[in-house]
């Protein structure tokens, strides 16, 4: 649960996926993990866990051979198992890979992390809060775009992003993309939309 609020502090979009997942759904594709609805991820993250399946190690072992970046945050697996948990075998753990043991938010995990493909820049005025510290009260700048959120999907004729305030505050902002086309704003409620200005920068 921590580890996805950093996600989402840090505008990281991402999906879960479980171990069926790597036999069903996913397949490796130039250094990247890709589903069935053609959403790909250049990194995995593996949470805390005590076991993996053989498949799903020899899956990941090629998405890195290929160029994907794994993160093990938390604890790594201790073992793998075969067709059932009574096969259990020492994990070894993947070569060229990031750790990161505890569940903040650090240089280990920052450089695991694919390149933001959405940069939002808070257009409110610099908010300064007192925060406590070592016993004074200091002045602290307020990050204006944490309660931001969003989710990108892809579809055959167009990227989708979503954006969410999950704060209290109203939000003035503006994102950069990692795309080139048409901007448009889709009205939730009844699903009609209308150009944005936007341009393209260097």
């Amino acid at each position: 649960k921590k580890i996805s609020h950093k996600l989402l502090e840090h505008q990281v979009d991402f999906d879960y996926v479980t171990d069926d997942a790597f036999v069903n759904a996913l397949t490796v594709d130039k250094g990247k993990l890709k589903n069935k609805s053609e959403q790909s991820y250049e990194t995995l993250i593996i949470p805390s866990s005590d076991v993996i399946s053989a498949h799903t190690d020899s899956m990941i072992k090629t998405f890195v051979k290929y160029g994907g970046k794994v993160l093990y945050w938390g604890s790594r697996p201790y073992f793998t198992n075969g067709k059932t948990f009574t096969e259990l075998h020492n994990y070894q753990c993947i070569d060229n890979t990031f750790y990161e043991s505890s569940d903040d938010w650090t240089s280990s995990v920052e450089m695991s992390m694919p390149d933001p493909e959405i940069i939002i820049k808070n257009r409110r005025p610099l908010e300064i809060r007192e925060r406590k510290k070592a016993g004074e009260r200091r002045p602290s700048p307020v990050n204006g775009t944490i309660d931001i959120r969003y989710n990108h999907r892809v579809l055959s004729d167009a990227d989708v992003y979503f954006l969410f305030n999950e704060g209290h505050r109203n939000q003035s902002f503006s994102i950069g993309l990692d795309n080139i086309g048409t901007v448009e704003l889709l009205n939730a409620d009844d699903g009609a939309s209308k150009p944005l200005i936007s341009h393209i920068a260097a």
